[in-house]
């Protein structure tokens, strides 16, 4: 009876024990959690402050929040990035045009006919429930150019190409400030005439201004700084970034920014405005838009059809004057097609860049056609401020699927190459069809003239690289 008692007392102690590190085990597991999401805790702390101090951070504020957050935190994610970007890469991302085309055409033209064609219909349908300003708003935000701060910090996130990121959005806003006012004038007419800049704004100077100073302040003038410290302090500045643990920088630098734009936004009345059916509208549609701009990036980066024709490999099959056409053209069929199917790493970094859309130039944009209207600026401001929070949101979500999806490693751009490889080999073959041809045609002619000539594709291969060999007597 004694000596059942110590056994239970110790099986009693194990259970508590296993008890305990169960707890532990599930404590860990949920603070590792919430950790992860700081992101979206910090965002909910800063709305919370800009509803009630909007004074605080907002533009012409208390601490000049344009200068302050809207021009620091992006020069600093700026110079971050230039100090861990070798020159090298610039170079070979800013020359990949067919990845920028399709950038900047998603950016300016598709994303704006889009929206326009979806808030055409609401206007149509004669919704009171709908403000018209606020569509007005929809269509000025569509049609500015891919956000800085957060396609930076997304694409570093998901282990994209960010070197062709930061290439593409320095493109992006470097034409904005000429294409969006342009592109913004064209869609208001007919049913949004009432929208029309020109009717109440003398011109787009400042925007012009404003955009061009925000550009050169924020990106091009920190992106060299950050060149020039890799290329003098490689060493110092990786051992500064690693040693006070700056990782999450960016991610820090676009808190502030969209503090910045939800101050802007309160302090000038912008959800207040406008009714909540409204908000709840605006809501429900940008993440739809963004998830369906996103969708249709995809489609067009990655054409499923365009592998289906490769493994068809119909380029084999063709005739052999048309297989001499296209390697006379210096490409073919199979060639041309595999440049239009783009990595996973490249795929990732034009899906963030073509749904994106920036607050800089959009504000600038409003404040500056629409400034003579400030009771309708508030209203305009929502769907921008609420598209960028939604933007930032659902890339975050984003992420952790395309980093596990790049992390599988490439898959069908494996085959891609394999088809550059036989087209390569095709183009070998060809050349060598052609000179044999020669050849042939050399040796009837040295037969005319009695002469003797090796006909091999070696002695005539030579016999080009050496001009100055002669025929052999016989």
């Amino acid at each position: 009876m004694s000596s059942s008692v110590p056994v239970k007392q110790e099986q009693d102690q194990n259970q508590s024990t296993e008890t305990e590190s169960k707890w532990k085990i599930y404590g860990k597991k949920t603070w590792d959690y919430l950790y992860s999401q700081w992101f979206f805790f910090g965002l909910a702390i800063f709305i919370i402050i800009s509803r009630w101090w909007p004074q605080f951070a907002k533009d012409d504020g208390l601490i000049q929040g344009q200068y302050s957050l809207g021009y620091l935190m992006p020069a600093l994610i700026f110079f971050k990035s230039g100090s861990d970007i070798p020159f090298h890469d610039i170079k070979k991302n800013m020359v990949k045009w067919r990845q920028h085309l399709i950038s900047q055409s998603f950016s300016f033209l598709i994303s704006s006919s889009i929206a326009y064609g979806f808030c055409l219909a609401i206007i149509k349908s004669n919704n009171k429930n709908i403000d018209k300003w606020t569509l007005v708003g929809i269509i000025v935000s569509m049609s500015c150019p891919t956000t800085i701060a957060s396609n930076i910090v997304m694409s570093k996130k998901s282990n994209a190409n960010f070197s062709l990121t930061i290439c593409s959005t320095v493109v992006g806003n470097s034409l904005g400030a000429f294409i969006s006012p342009a592109v913004v004038q064209m869609y208001m007419t007919g049913p949004f005439e009432f929208g029309n800049p020109a009717n109440n704004s003398a011109g787009v100077t400042g925007v012009y201004r404003r955009v061009m100073k925000q550009i050169g302040c924020c990106l091009f003038v920190p992106f060299f700084l950050g060149q020039m410290t890799r290329l003098v302090f490689l060493s110092q500045i990786q051992w500064f970034w690693k040693t006070f643990h700056l990782t999450k920088l960016g991610s820090v630098c676009l808190l502030l920014i969209m503090f910045n734009s939800f101050s802007t936004a309160f302090a000038q009345h912008a959800f207040t405005s406008v009714s909540h059916i409204n908000i709840i509208f605006i809501c429900f549609f940008n993440c739809g838009l963004y998830l369906f701009l996103s969708f249709l990036t995809f489609l067009m980066v990655r054409p499923y059809f365009i592998l289906l024709i490769l493994k068809m490999n119909k380029y084999k099959s063709a005739s052999w004057i048309n297989k001499y056409k296209l390697v006379m053209k210096n490409y073919s069929i199979n060639h041309f097609l595999s440049l239009w199917w783009f990595d996973k790493k490249d795929t990732v970094s034009l899906l963030l860049c073509t749904s994106a859309k920036t607050a800089a130039l959009g504000v600038a944009i409003m404040t500056s056609e629409y400034g003579a209207d400030k009771d309708k600026i508030g209203q305009l401001l929502v769907p921008l401020v609420l598209y960028q929070s939604e933007q930032v949101i659902v890339a975050n979500f984003q992420t952790t699927f395309f980093k596990k999806w790049i992390g599988k490693g490439d898959g069908d751009e494996d085959y891609v190459r394999m088809v550059e490889e036989e087209d390569q080999e095709i183009k070998k073959e060809l050349r060598n069809e052609e000179v044999d041809e020669l050849c042939l045609v050399n040796s009837v002619i040295n037969e005319e003239n009695g002469t003797v000539t090796d006909t091999s594709s070696s002695y005539f291969n030579n016999h080009k690289r050496n001009p100055n060999t002669t025929n052999i007597e016989p």
